[in-house]
């Protein structure tokens, strides 16, 4: 790993470590100033346990090169093995620090079974080659998210905070997105619930993930045949809002099937919602009150006028002809303007108040099914 400072317009560099194998991973720098970096274990699990070697490990550095005297093993290793900050790692390929904390989240690529996500802390031990996925050894730190790699996903890739919410919808923030490069699909870790997600699906070997100062991310897919080593950018569009949908209306007094006598108070009641207004207030409401009493077509109201109420009113029904043949209807409520709820289904009656004096011979007893005139 090599420092690259510019002085006088050139690039000089300053080396940190030189290894024959390639199993330096990734570097940050952090809010602290410090670098950070992730080191492989060169598929010697004993690597990983070992104080005497950087292999397996997440090192510190301080931006100059050298060695913070208050590295968590600083006095326990020697030489440049004091940049050891946490150990017992077998593939740390990315890792990723949230812009809104001290937040810390390491991708370790399992071997045998699981993909791990790893709480970032000083001095911690994550187990390989002692155990993989969740455990509870008290010597080693479990993984915050563990999945199992066989059957299609093998290995943990990228790692980004979603911080702050500013392009996607609220309900991402302080989540973790992360990829795996086989499966080709992003997850999202919700770090309040360690509740997992879908994010997306069919990326051809994605590698490395960051989100971007203006709220979007990015991802790095290795590809395959032409398209190779690109970068793409996902963004979130909003679906536009249903229009000119009808409303829904529920009634909900007098329950279906009511039957009615004379003298009987009917009280409706109902209820509306609407895909753009949403609950509907009581203004809203008008109803149409299909009004049947009589078998005689000289005596039925078809279709009763329109009144305009809130979301009750209630009728009274009474005698209106002297032998008792007809109902009137006299409505009791304050009216206003505006139609949405409207029945038109008749309500039945169980008895005539004139049953007793009729002279005609109609059968008194409706149903709502009886529908005269």
């Amino acid at each position: 790993m090599s420092r690259f400072p510019q002085r006088d317009d050139h690039l000089r560099a300053r080396q940190f470590e030189q290894r024959d194998q390639p199993q330096w991973r990734s570097a940050k720098l952090r809010a602290d100033g410090k670098l950070y970096a992730g080191v492989g274990e060169n598929a010697n699990g004993a690597n990983a346990q070992s104080l005497n070697t950087v292999l397996g490990k997440m090192l510190r550095i301080n931006s100059d090169g050298t060695i913070p005297s208050d590295n968590p093993f600083f006095n326990e290793a020697t030489g440049r093995n004091r940049a050891i900050w946490a150990l017992g790692l077998r593939n740390p390929f990315t890792f990723a620090f949230n812009p809104e904390g001290n937040q810390m989240l390491i991708n370790d690529v399992g071997q045998n079974t699981w993909e791990e996500i790893n709480d970032g802390i000083s001095g911690a031990n994550y187990g390989w080659p002692d155990t993989e996925g969740a455990t509870s050894d008290p010597r080693f730190q479990s993984p915050r998210y563990a999945y199992d790699h066989s059957g299609g996903p093998c290995a943990i890739t990228g790692g980004a905070f979603y911080s702050p919410a500013i392009q996607f919808p609220s309900g991402y923030e302080q989540d973790y997105f992360f990829a795996d490069y086989c499966a080709g699909w992003i997850h999202k870790l919700d770090l309040s619930t360690n509740a997992v997600a879908g994010f997306a699906s069919g990326i051809s070997f994605p590698v490395d993930l960051k989100v971007g100062d203006d709220g979007r991310l990015y991802y790095l897919a290795r590809g395959t045949g032409a398209s190779t080593g690109v970068v793409y950018r996902v963004e979130w569009v909003a679906a536009p809002p249903p229009t000119n949908q009808s409303p829904t209306a529920t009634i909900t007094e007098p329950a279906a099937g009511t039957l009615y006598s004379g003298g009987d108070v009917i009280t409706y009641a109902g209820t509306g919602t609407d895909p753009e207004d949403g609950t509907l207030p009581a203004g809203a409401f008008t109803w149409s009150v299909d009004f049947y009493h009589s078998t005689n077509s000289g005596h039925c109201y078809a279709r009763a006028p329109v009144h305009s109420f809130d979301d009750r009113l209630a009728q009274r029904l009474v005698h209106d002809s002297d032998d008792g043949r007809d109902l009137g209807r006299r409505v009791v409520s304050d009216s206003f303007d505006r139609s949405r709820l409207r029945r038109a289904d008749p309500l039945g009656r169980e008895g005539h108040p004139s049953a007793q004096g009729s002279t005609d011979g109609d059968d008194q007893s409706r149903s709502p099914d009886d529908q005269g005139g």
